[in-house]
């Protein structure tokens, strides 16, 4: 079992939980500020716990150290905060997640998936960590993205455990993290990626929540809305949280510095991405973003996604 043995730390587990898992570069880092406005917010004093979106067996250990960083829990209606945008696309962290905090409230932030991808190359590229150019990034996560879709349906439809298991295996490797860690060791493939592309395919990702979480424990937030318009986005976080708390925002009227915000595909960014490339990138998506609407318009509950 990976339950906690420690008292102190089993009792963050039985209570209220909220996991923000996704997605990368569309304001976690400010729904974060957001959610320790609350009271009832019990937190880490760092916002990313990485705990369930690694690969390895959950042991024991693991979770003591996970759930050291928490205070102790003094009320039941306390929220324990995960604020980790990198779980919503990895495919094993929701069984991990699921088997450990079973009760928890999932939200999820998305954004224009192109704005996404610039957004996180641009970051990647103040960190060092991206040498290639926009176009040339894109280009080569397409190609090695084109088997995704229908692995990722064969994912969905795994049915038993054990099918599962190793369909999650296929599309892994493939394409949650596969090409990355072995990249450099295949002809053709490339050296570094930062999952572009790959990150901006909502629906396909929060379906793979699904499987093991109801979808009434899950809200969906659109971003752009979110800052642009809050007042239309924040009642919702309310009501879906249960908490008595307003949030106050601030007067951002984007996802990030204006420096950033000014320069996505539309405007400032224009240059860094071929017409051809967009409009490879708007057929890519068109799938997904027609199915996560569907998804808001039916059984999933969802803040200014239209």
């Amino acid at each position: 079992s990976v339950r906690s043995h420690h008292p102190s730390r089993a009792s963050v587990m039985r209570g209220r939980v909220v996991l923000v898992i996704g997605e990368q570069k569309c304001g976690t880092t400010y729904l974060d500020k957001l959610l320790r406005q609350m009271p009832e917010a019990l937190a880490c004093r760092t916002k990313e716990q990485h705990f369930f979106d690694r690969l390895a067996f959950l042991s024991r250990c693991e979770l003591e150290a996970y759930l050291a960083c928490y205070p102790s829990r003094t009320s039941p209606e306390q929220l324990m905060l995960d604020v980790t945008p990198d779980y919503l696309a990895r495919p094993w962290a929701a069984p991990f997640a699921a088997r450990v905090l079973p009760q928890a409230q999932l939200v999820v932030l998305v954004r224009d998936p192109i704005a996404r991808a610039l957004a996180a190359w641009k970051m990647q590229r103040r960190l060092g960590h991206e040498r290639r150019s926009f176009s040339t990034a894109i280009r080569e996560e397409l190609h090695m993205l084109r088997d995704c879709p229908a692995l990722g349906q064969a994912l969905l439809d795994a049915d038993g455990a054990t099918a599962w298991v190793l369909a999650e295996r296929n599309y892994t490797r493939t394409c949650a993290v596969g090409y990355c860690f072995w990249g450099s060791a295949i002809p053709g493939k490339p050296t570094t990626c930062q999952l572009l592309i790959y990150k901006g395919l909502y629906a396909l990702h929060i379906q793979m929540w699904l499987r093991f979480f109801d979808p009434k424990r899950m809200l969906v937030v659109q971003s752009e809305k979110f800052f642009q318009q809050p007042a239309t986005v924040l009642p919702a976080l309310q009501a879906f949280l249960r908490t008595k708390h307003s949030f106050v925002p601030s007067n951002k009227s984007c996802l990030h510095a204006t420096a950033v915000c000014g320069t996505d595909v539309k405007s400032g960014g224009t240059n860094l991405l071929q017409q051809e490339l967009k409009d490879k990138l708007v057929n890519f998506y068109r799938a997904s973003q027609m199915k996560l609407r569907d998804m808001c318009g039916s059984f999933l509950r969802c803040a200014g996604v239209a």
